[in-house]
């Protein structure tokens, strides 16, 4: 027995849930390639890809509802709606009325905060239109008259109600099914897994079976990978949700709004950030008219960063 064999065994403990299943099929598509290694582990294996069968049928049926596709369409005119919204209003910027062009110079600052709100997870699209919303009919009402959008904002308000509108039907209607039969299949699925890993492991400490030193060469980086991957999405500060700046008066000195910094959590549902010990705050052209730059810096437990537009206007 050697220190590498020891060392090289396959180390699943680190294992977050949030990766289980992405692991679990590069794991058997390994195993199924190693003859060798379907022999030693017997039944375990059988049951194995029987009981993932049994688990992706479960999830498909927990995660679908009769919305699906109407959501889908639903999301796909909200994004055409922002798309459009911010289409029309980047031509505008070429008007040749100096108000107009403007007001659209000033509009498209904001659009282009959320610029990638089309490509997120629909909780965080959903949060991104209602701030779009809440500048359309706020700071921003004055620019969005002065260009006649108004129907833009009619039609993002509409396509969101009705997309809020199918998620909520979608989650009332899962919440009826019974979890306890997913818990239980993760459970069986856990013991299983974890005792054709202990074959696995135990075969590569003998060293008698080079296919498993092949398996656990593919298969450590890739826990390595995903680990990494999950820890670095979970206190990424590019996930926060900071609250809209809005349009800020022109004073001579330099303009240090501080938004409010929200970040979800899958335990503790939204929690608002601490200034100072969750976050610093930097900035960027902010002492004379035109666009401003707040920068979010992560501290502590909080990594990243993330900048957020406002415009700085003479009253």
């Amino acid at each position: 027995m050697d220190m590498n064999s020891i060392l090289n065994v396959i180390h699943t403990k680190t294992l977050p849930n949030g990766t289980y299943y992405t692991f679990a099929r590069s794991f058997t598509n390994g195993v199924a390639e190693a003859p060798d290694i379907v022999a030693l582990l017997g039944n375990d294996y059988v049951e194995y890809n029987l009981l993932e069968a049994l688990v992706e049928q479960h999830l498909e049926w927990v995660n679908k509802s009769p919305d699906t596709e109407l959501i889908v369409v639903a999301d796909k005119r909200l994004d055409a709606a922002i798309t459009g919204l911010t289409a029309q209003t980047n031509a505008a910027t070429r008007d040749l009325d100096p108000v107009r062009a403007e007001s659209a110079r000033l509009l498209l600052v904001m659009l282009k905060n959320y610029r990638d709100a089309v490509r997120k997870a629909y909780d965080d699209e959903i949060a991104s239109a209602n701030a779009i919303l809440n500048h359309l009919n706020g700071d921003c009402s004055a620019y969005v008259t002065m260009l006649g959008f108004n129907n833009w904002t009619v039609e993002i308000q509409t396509s969101l109600e009705e997309l809020v509108s199918l998620i909520a039907h979608r989650d009332a209607h899962n919440a009826q099914k019974p979890e306890s039969n997913v818990r239980d299949i993760r459970k069986q699925m856990d013991i299983i897994y974890h005792r054709m890993v202990k074959k696995i492991n135990s075969a590569a400490i003998l060293g008698n079976m080079p296919s498993v030193f092949t398996l656990i060469t593919k298969l450590n980086p890739e826990i390595d990978r995903l680990n990494a991957q999950y820890h670095h999405a979970k206190y990424d500060i590019a996930a926060c949700e900071p609250a809209p700046i809005k349009q800020q008066v022109y004073t001579g000195q330099p303009v240090t709004p501080m938004p409010d910094v929200l970040y979800v959590t899958e335990k503790s549902g939204t929690v608002k950030l601490e200034l100072g010990k969750d976050y610093n705050l930097s900035y960027k052209n902010n002492v004379n008219v035109g666009n401003a730059e707040c920068t979010i810096t992560g501290k502590a437990k909080y990594r990243g960063k993330k900048t957020v537009t406002f415009i700085i206007a003479r009253t």
